[in-house]
């Protein structure tokens, strides 16, 4: 029983790796299961014994990494939180961002324009929900807040996916404190011009 509980588990483990391979190489809209059960060299119908269809697959390892990173945020947030400082509020994304760094490889993939928009979806709604869900509520907006909410993730998640392009040039830590920089002090400032 345990050697095919071995078997299944490295079938399913080369097909998750084949399908990130091909997302890479020829996008998401053209993976196709004959393509994916060739190159993982398993059969058609023991793909379907796993996944309804390649969206499944997707699907449930999207859902597979967002456990992790909630459970990475979980964990780690108190001691964030503990060890704040008054003037560094960034610090309470760098275990999502750790998170992100050390599987850099599956999320640049995931998080390309070749992937489907599924899991870039999740992760600036993610990034929404830990960032955002503490806004003031006193206070007159220049904008309505699901606009404001809604430039910010997009300029927060750029950011991520042009350093997961790049990983080693930057720390987890520096990519928070630079995205706090742009957001609170705004781009055209965090870029050097001055009123």
């Amino acid at each position: 029983m345990k050697k095919q509980d071995l078997r299944v588990i490295r079938t399913d483990r080369r097909i998750r790796e084949t399908f990130l391979q091909l997302i890479d190489e020829v996008g998401f809209d053209a993976v196709t299961i004959k393509l994916l059960t060739d190159r993982a060299e398993v059969n058609r119908g023991t793909f379907y014994h796993h996944y309804a269809d390649k969206y499944e697959l997707l699907e449930r390892m999207t859902n597979e990494i967002f456990e992790k990173i909630e459970a990475t945020f979980e964990r780690e947030i108190p001691f964030v939180l503990i060890n704040q400082k008054e003037d560094s509020p960034y610090r309470r994304i760098i275990p999502f961002l750790i998170f992100l760094y050390e599987n850099r490889t599956l999320m640049r993939i995931l998080l390309s324009p070749t992937s489907d928009g599924m899991f870039r979806n999740r992760v600036r709604d993610y990034m929404q929900q830990i960032l955002f869900s503490g806004l003031p509520e006193q206070g007159e907006r220049l904008v309505p807040e699901n606009y404001l909410i809604a430039y910010l993730s997009a300029a927060h998640l750029g950011v991520i996916e042009s350093w997961l392009r790049h990983p080693n040039e930057t720390s987890p830590e520096e990519i928070a404190r630079i995205i706090f920089t742009i957001s609170m002090e705004g781009p055209f400032r965090a870029a050097g011009f001055r009123r």
